[in-house]
């Protein structure tokens, strides 16, 4: 759900639920906003958000993006995907980009995108058919440096869309710990070779994927080693964290009993919390769901 909603009251047993607010998380994302100011100031910073699954990782992040000018912060949003064989080449790029396509006006496609555009379509067919000029040919094996070259220069443009004096474009990927081999070398790229550009990379990862490769930590370990690079683990929410996220879904203080129910169950883990509160219906006794 999107970060700022109203209240809702569990209508009926199995009912999903969330937290019309974020909670426990004040801190982490103070973290984010600080990253942020510094790219908007010409110093372009990474932040990888790590912790377990339900732990309330893409919350955050669209806890932050909520709070951006669209118009002076650009965003492109993708996720790497659980495919066998290393998976789909630059997967999360070419889901911000389809976004990215969408959400803009195709008049200002061509400024935005600029000499990327031709590289770009290769990734993502649609920009072919409103580019001007003959259509492309079969799309083959995009040059890698030119390539990144060319998005280096793109995140450049969009950093300072407008010619404004603040603000910067952001780059989220979600789920690293399934990253396809082009967009970690993309990536390993973009943490060497920023210098001034207006950008903030965030990424989540979750640190119990037992499917994640085993050169992952690894990867990690040597973006952490960057200045620029800056990892927020997120732990288990306090039981108070826990209390509050209840009764900011329920609109109330929840029943004693189901508070405490839930929150011993639930250990910190905001999706699994939410999950028991919605298992538990209006009959008020969380049965924990299958």
């Amino acid at each position: 759900d999107p970060p700022h909603h109203p209240p809702r009251i569990i209508p009926a047993m199995g009912a999903r639920v969330s937290s019309p607010r974020v909670v426990g998380r004040d801190g982490e994302l103070a973290r984010i906003r600080d990253a942020f100011g510094d790219a908007g100031d010409g110093r372009p910073r990474i932040v990888l958000v790590a912790g377990d699954a339900g732990i309330g990782k893409s919350r955050l992040v669209a806890e932050f993006l909520a709070g951006l000018d669209p118009l002076t912060s650009p965003a492109l949003i993708g996720g790497c995907l659980a495919l066998s064989a290393g998976g789909l080449p630059y997967a999360p790029l070419t889901e911000a980009l389809r976004r990215f396509v969408r959400e803009h006006d195709p008049n200002d496609l061509d400024a935005l995108l600029g000499p990327a555009r031709t590289e770009l379509a290769r990734l993502l067919p649609a920009l072919t058919s409103s580019m001007p000029g003959p259509a492309h040919g079969p799309a083959g094996r995009a040059d890698q440096a030119r390539l990144f070259e060319l998005l280096l220069g793109l995140f450049g443009r969009l950093g300072r869309m407008g010619d404004r004096d603040e603000g910067a474009a952001v780059l989220v990927v979600e789920d690293l710990q399934w990253v396809d081999d082009a967009t970690r070398d993309l990536l390993t790229f973009l943490a060497r070779t920023l210098v001034d550009e207006r950008l903030l990379l965030l990424a989540t990862y979750r640190t119990d994927a037992p499917e994640a490769p085993e050169w992952l930590a690894a990867w990690f370990a040597e973006l952490e080693r960057l200045p620029s690079v800056e990892t927020i683990p997120l732990g288990p929410l306090s039981d108070d964290a826990v209390s509050a996220q209840l009764a900011a879904i329920l609109g109330t203080a929840p029943a004693d009993s189901l508070r405490r129910s839930i929150v011993a169950r639930a250990g910190g883990n905001a999706f699994f919390a939410e999950e028991l509160l919605a298992a538990a219906g209006t009959g008020g006794r969380a049965v924990l769901p299958t």
